[in-house]
Formats: structure tokens, C-alpha cells, sequence
């Protein structure tokens, strides 16, 4: 319910917003605030347990969160450097700090890292079964191509997932 909620969120396409001292709020920096208050409640012990009941749905949430945006798409396609360049405080994005929760989430024990892998992995059978409709002649032209535009976006976002945690999976193992 949670990554179906941040998927209409996204899609919503809000307008941005300038309140009386000038500040510029988006949809981006909101889903932002929105996973920094998650972040702290992972990150202190005392409100673990409450957020240990939704820790599933919080890391496939997370994995949703780490697509790329069709902005951040278009950004990309005129410099491909940049998204492999490391990201800096003033370009702090969505994705950077649901990485960091997702690590966060890992580094909590052994319960938290499996979720993390499980909710990448849920995200590249995902990514696999959208693939297969693109692929797939016998589906309708729309079909294809709204899978096509899809698939890779959760398939990297999944793998990028994974290497968020694979620290902490080779601690453990």
C-alpha cells in the first residue's frame, strides 16, 4: 500500500510551492522530509519496534523510491557522467536518502538486511514480469510500451538497492 501510495504520489506531478520566505517546496523534497522522519525512527532503538510491523512494506517503499524520475531521466540523457558521479550535500535527492535508510535498515541486524534483500528482490521479479509484457507481441501497443518505459527503471533501482546493503550482507555472512 505504502509504494502504491509513493507510485500516485510521483505521478501526481504536484505543483511546487514558494512559501512567504521564499522557499521552494516539491514533491520531491516533501517524499524527502517523509523518509528522514522514517530515518530517525530506524535509526533510535526505542521507536524500532514501531516501525518493525511495516518493515516490508518500508523497504519496498524505499526500492520505488530509488526509480528514477522521467526528470531525472531527461537530466541524465544529456550527461550520462552523472549518474554514475557521487552526489553532493546540495543535490542531496530522494533516491540518496532512501539509500541511506535502506543501509540504515541493514545495519540494524540480521531481520533488517533480509528485508532489504527481500524488497530488491521482489523489485527485479518486478521488473522481470513488466519486461516480458514489453517483450511480449501478443499485448496491445499501449501495453508494450507503458512496460517498456518501466521495467528498467525498477530493475536498476533494485540492483541499486542491493549495493546499498551488500556491506552489510558480507558482515554477516
Amino acid at each position: 500500500a505504502l509504494a502504491a501510495a509513493l507510485d500516485a504520489f510521483r505521478a501526481a506531478a504536484l505543483p511546487d510551492t514558494v512559501d512567504e520566505t521564499g522557499n521552494v517546496y516539491t514533491a520531491e523534497s516533501l517524499l524527502d522530509a517523509l523518509l528522514g522522519c522514517f530515518s530517525v525512527l530506524c535509526e533510535k532503538k526505542a521507536y524500532r519496534k514501531a516501525v518493525a510491523p511495516a518493515l516490508d512494506e518500508l523497504c519496498a517503499s524505499l526500492v520505488c523510491a530509488m526509480e528514477l524520475t522521467a526528470a531525472q531521466q531527461r537530466s541524465l540523457a544529456g550527461d550520462c557522467r552523472s549518474f554514475v558521479a557521487p552526489e553532493s550535500d546540495s543535490s542531496a535527492s530522494v533516491r540518496a536518502t532512501a539509500q541511506e535508510l535502506l543501509d540504515t535498515i541493514a545495519s540494524s541486524g540480521v531481520r533488517g538486511l533480509a528485508a532489504c534483500y527481500q524488497a530488491a528482490s521482489a523489485g527485479l521479479q518486478q521488473a522481470e514480469a513488466a519486461w516480458r509484457v514489453a517483450a511480449d507481441p501478443a499485448r496491445s501497443t499501449q501495453e508494450r510500451a507503458e512496460a517498456n518505459a518501466a521495467w528498467w527503471r525498477r530493475r536498476e533501482a533494485s540492483v541499486a538497492a542491493m549495493a546499498a546493503v551488500a556491506e552489510h550482507a558480507v558482515l554477516v555472512i
